[in-house]
């Protein structure tokens, strides 16, 4: 019964109290370390018309005029009842600052034409160091994958080391992640024992919690991804074609002077590189300050490296025997901790 207007008066009110007096828990609303980067990056950043981003978010040229731009912003800030958000990107969040760097993931190969135990490494090209010969490697050593899950199937393995951090990576418009994929044989000690080794074949340790493996590369396979965009990391989660056997260094070449998703089209027309039919990976790139904020769902998914007419030869799933029972019985219970080292 008593009008508003009185209720502090009457103390049947009391004001919040003002951010300033320090009278908030917010402990668990402190940024990670990767939002306080973003944060200065952003605080300090050049102005950024609303005309400019547009074009970069939407990836194309065709939004001429302001009411292109306006309609293109509506469409993509209206939620329809029942619809859940579309997807943002986060590509154009903060430009490159090279002592972050990348972070990059390879989480998963999807229906291997192989059935053997799969690694995988990956590195940057420019400057691709690994294909260049051993006399090159101590400039830019290719990364391992090493976390391989057991319990993930043979022919869809699933690795689960997350990201890998590469730091003061140079800005290079065409900069490429290269993902190298193998299939290889293992044997134990034991096994191994006996046996004469054949010096040309590649052959690497693996070790199972104090217990050597050895493995001998069979079948290969890799693919590329674009890293920039402009002055910005392609920050994203992209399922990728493979393709058979190791990218040579003509290939590499080709990669460094455009556009990757470009440049593997054309040397797929011009039967330079053939696709491994229905295999893939699905990888992670991200600039290298965001941390636990990157999160995706399938519907995050680019596939815009995929070959549009034959996407059903992709649509699988999973099954078969487990990477566990590829190796030895006695360290199969093992299998998950992998750590690899280059004989």
């Amino acid at each position: 019964m008593v009008p508003q207007a009185n209720w502090a008066k009457l103390g049947l009110f009391q004001a919040r109290p003002d951010y300033s007096d320090g009278v908030y828990y917010s402990d668990s609303a402190k940024p990670s370390a990767g939002e306080s980067c973003f944060y200065e990056a952003m605080a300090n950043r050049s102005v950024v018309s609303v005309r400019e981003i547009v074009q970069q978010l939407a990836g194309n040229n065709s939004l001429s005029t302001d009411n292109k731009l306006s309609s293109w912003i509506h469409q993509k800030l209206t939620r329809l009842p029942g619809n859940i958000p579309q997807t943002f990107n986060l590509t154009y969040v903060s430009r490159y600052i090279t002592t972050y760097g990348v972070k990059f993931a390879l989480d998963r190969a999807i229906n291997l034409p192989w059935v053997g135990l799969t690694m995988a490494h990956f590195c940057f090209n420019p400057p691709a160091a690994f294909y260049y010969g051993s006399q090159w490697m101590k400039y830019d050593y290719p990364i391992f994958v090493e976390a391989l899950d057991a319990n993930s199937f043979q022919q869809w393995p699933i690795w689960l080391d997350g990201f890998k951090s590469c730091p003061h990576r140079a800005y290079h418009e065409y900069s490429s992640v290269i993902i190298h994929l193998y299939e290889s044989k293992v044997t134990s000690d034991q096994d191994a024992l006996g046996q004469k080794e054949d010096i040309q074949t590649t052959h690497r340790r693996v070790t199972l919690k104090k217990e050597q493996l050895h493995y001998t590369l069979r079948s290969e396979a890799w693919t590329a991804l674009h890293v920039f965009s402009r002055d910005y990391c392609n920050t994203g989660v992209y399922q990728l074609p493979l393709y058979q056997g190791a990218p040579s260094q003509v290939i590499l070449h080709s990669l460094s002077q455009g556009k990757c998703s470009s440049i593997m089209n054309n040397l797929l027309r011009k039967n330079m590189i053939k696709l491994v039919e229905g295999a893939s990976v699905l990888v992670r790139i991200a600039d290298g300050r965001w941390d636990e904020e990157f999160r995706y769902t399938m519907q995050d998914i680019d596939q815009s490296y995929m070959p549009k007419n034959a996407l059903d030869m992709y649509y699988k799933e999973a099954s078969g025997a487990k990477i566990a029972e590829l190796m030895p019985q006695k360290t199969s219970q093992q299998a998950g901790q992998l750590i690899l080292e280059q004989i």
